[in-house]
């Protein structure tokens, strides 16, 4: 009897399957790596698109990149544009919720020339990180850029106008006609029908802002008609530009205790009206005279 043995042939395998399989590991190991090393996204809503361009408008911090905008389009409402962009993941905790984002383009104003450098390169978006411990991946653009930067130490303070003319935002505060500070964000109150301003004091002057402290509009120039004659002061070009708010004292008053931040005062069109409205309860007398009063 014959037996037959079996032979088994072990299968081969084509290089045309080894070539594919190799290119599919290698893109999913690519894939791998772009995802791990992609940071978060975030979308910025802003009126309008002027300058912004996907794939080229970047977002920085102190001229430092963080970021890039690589889509824009318009809203689902229409009425606004909705840009996405890709942050580096080295900066994922800056997006705080208490950030702000602005665009940086060329501005001149009295306070001087800005953003020149950006005729060449074209507008980019400045983000300021906030200090909330939030984070959030939508914002909201602002449209004017933040004058005063987290890391500049000072007090804020709170001034309040009814009849006072409106003033605006980087407008100066003097104190013995030097500046120690600026508005930094003006708002109507349609309700009470005044304005309402936040004020900052650059550090050390802050300690000059004591609870007895008065302020007043000071439009740059004063004119005093008196015996002697007509004599006009003058301020700097800023404030004749702009105006300004000086805060001091009322003559022959020591400083009180300093005030907290946060602290509200109220604002005046004038030193004369700052003095009588630093009194707020009034009594009233009916006096009667038996002669007469005249002269």
């Amino acid at each position: 009897m014959t037996e037959t043995a079996e032979i088994t042939k072990e299968p081969k395998i084509s290089a045309i399957w080894i070539i594919p399989a190799i290119a599919l590991l290698v893109g999913v190991w690519m894939l791998y790596q772009y995802q791990s090393n992609k940071g978060p996204t975030i979308f910025i809503e802003m009126p309008q698109a002027e300058g912004i361009i996907a794939g080229k408008t970047e977002i920085k911090v102190r001229s430092v990149k963080i970021g890039q905008i690589d889509h824009v389009r318009l809203s689902d409402t229409q009425d606004s544009v909705i840009a996405r962009a890709q942050i580096d993941k080295h900066y994922n905790e800056l997006l705080t919720d208490d950030a702000k984002m602005w665009v940086v383009k060329p501005r001149i104003d009295e306070t001087g020339i800005s953003g020149m450098s950006t005729l060449l390169s074209g507008v980019y978006l400045e983000f300021s990180p906030g200090e909330s411990k939030q984070l959030k991946e939508k914002f909201t653009l602002q449209d004017e850029p933040a004058l005063i930067g987290k890391d500049v130490k000072g007090g804020r303070f709170k001034l309040l106008s009814y009849k006072a003319e409106v003033l605006d935002v980087s407008t100066g505060i003097f104190f013995k006609n030097y500046k120690i500070g600026q508005i930094e964000t003006a708002t109507f109150d349609w309700e009470n029908q005044a304005m309402k301003y936040g004020i900052f004091i650059k550090e050390p002057y802050q300690n000059l802002i004591t609870l007895n402290s008065i302020f007043w509009v000071n439009a740059g120039i004063e004119i005093d008609l008196s015996a002697d004659g007509i004599n006009i002061n003058t301020g700097s070009l800023s404030k004749l530009l702009k105006g300004g708010i000086s805060v001091g004292l009322p003559e022959q008053q020591a400083p009180g205790d300093i005030a907290d931040d946060g602290y509200s005062f109220s604002l005046s069109q004038s030193y004369k009206e700052a003095l009588e409205e630093r009194f707020y309860d009034f009594d009233y007398y009916l006096i009667e005279f038996e002669q007469s009063i005249r002269g």
